[in-house]
């Protein structure tokens, strides 16, 4: 409802959105009006309505493109739990997924152009929901993808000989590239990437881009060293070994590992803890004794990060 004069007063007030001139209105017709159109000019009202369901557009678009990703992450731990294997990815691995997927890929949807035919549209029902039933379908179907493309991958990767940390990078990437690919297909609710087009979003590039850069960073050029033992060919050095050697850095004997630790003693076992049981219940069989500290330990940061990334994943 738009007004200018006294009388124009009830009406601006009783109107969903009451718009009164900014000009040559009244001040009983501003202060009835919810909005006020300062150049007094009616395309402006047209421009604004086009602008504000493009925003929400856009917002619609992030929000359609990110829960499938949530989901799916929570899906995976639950299918994990529920089967009784390993945790395909670990906590901060979904929280590096959701910090940097949603920071450098989300954030370009909120300028995609403006649908050419979307002041065609009737208007929306303002109680309406911000996911109807076909979107809700549409992000339930995605997580699920997400979910069986994940799991799947890592227990095929366990399958074929990998450790639990290469099988986990696989199920991190394929988050990863799934939201990238999925990113292209939220671009627009109701058409295709090929009727949006491709280059209409330089932004959406440029973050895919940056998304790839840092995979590629932390893959290639942040992963830490491998974990360290004392190699029982030479008993003098430490080498770097995959094998289970928490037991050689804390003080067991040669053949066992490290199993568990207890206030200031440890407890030493046969080497029964494979790659494929991280993040499985820890299973001790008691082959072997209590032991004190070493006399001679490594370092504090080597024990620790040994200790990190062989006994807390249990």
């Amino acid at each position: 409802m738009t007004g200018d004069g006294v009388n124009d007063a009830p009406a601006l007030k009783q109107a969903d959105i009451g718009i009164a001139m900014g000009i040559t209105g009244t001040e009983v017709a501003k202060e009835a009006a919810a909005m006020l159109l300062t150049d007094d000019n009616f395309a402006s009202i047209e421009a604004a309505v086009e602008e504000g369901r493009g925003v929400f557009d856009n917002l619609v678009k992030f929000i359609v493109w990110t829960l499938p990703a949530n989901f799916g992450e929570g899906l995976v731990i639950v299918a994990a739990i529920l089967l009784g294997v390993a945790l395909p990815i670990t906590p901060l691995q979904i929280l590096w997924i959701n910090m940097t997927s949603a920071g450098v890929m989300g954030l370009t949807l909120a300028f995609e152009p403006i649908d050419k035919n979307i002041m065609q549209r009737p208007p929306r029902h303002p109680a309406a929901p911000i996911l109807g039933p076909v979107l809700l379908l549409r992000v339930t179907l995605a997580s699920v993808l997400l979910m069986l493309g994940a799991f799947g991958l890592f227990l095929w990767s366990l399958k074929t000989g990998e450790n639990a940390e290469q099988a986990r990078t696989v199920a991190v990437n394929v988050f990863v590239i799934g939201e990238l690919f999925y990113l292209f297909n939220c671009r627009s609710m109701t058409h295709s990437p090929f009727h949006v087009g491709f280059f209409s979003n330089v932004w959406l590039w440029g973050g895919v881009g940056l998304m790839i850069t840092l995979q590629l960073f932390v893959h290639l050029c942040a992963g830490d060293e491998p974990p360290v033992r004392q190699r029982a060919d030479r008993p003098g050095r430490l080498g770097a070994d995959h094998g289970g050697g928490a037991g050689h850095l804390f003080g067991c004997r040669g053949g066992e590992s490290m199993a568990a630790k207890r206030g200031g003693e440890i407890i030493c076992g046969a080497a029964n803890r494979t790659e494929e049981s991280v993040g499985a219940p820890l299973a001790v069989r008691t082959a072997g004794a209590k032991f004190g500290p070493a006399s001679g330990p490594p370092t504090k940061s080597v024990a620790c990060r040994v200790f990190l990334e062989r006994i807390a994943p249990c």
